[in-house]
């Protein structure tokens, strides 16, 4: 039958829509206690904070984790620790708030902070990893 070969297409195309998977809650807890440890993040229980892999081009790279806190109750953000697949699309909203970023490296134990602070004037270097 010549349609017969159409019947894996639906199959094909859930594979690549597939979610990516998300770091585990061990890891973040031990994300997040490096984290507090750090003065300008000594609060970080009551902030918003969103756990992902790495994105490298369209690829993820589960090595890597991208960490990024803000402070509760922007835009009505609650509190709290967020575990998720990597974002599809990156918005970026200047708006100034108190933000950070930071990026875990996950065969190495190897946490960089590269912003801690304002929107605008958090930045304390340039992403190492």
């Amino acid at each position: 039958m010549a349609c017969s070969n159409y019947a894996l297409l639906p199959s094909v195309l859930f594979m690549v829509g597939c979610p990516a998977g998300k770091p585990s809650e061990k890891v973040v807890e031990q994300i997040e206690g490096q984290l507090a440890a750090d003065p300008c993040l000594k609060n970080i229980a009551s902030m918003r904070r969103t756990y992902a892999f790495a994105r490298r081009g369209w690829k993820i790279d589960p090595n890597r984790i991208d960490v990024s806190i803000e402070r509760a109750g922007f835009d009505g953000l609650p509190a709290g620790r967020i575990i998720t697949s990597p974002p599809s699309q990156v918005g970026i909203d200047e708006r100034e708030r108190f933000s950070a970023a930071a990026t875990y490296v996950v065969s190495a134990d190897a946490l960089d902070i590269w912003a801690c602070g304002g929107t605008r004037s958090g930045l304390r270097h340039l992403p190492r990893f």
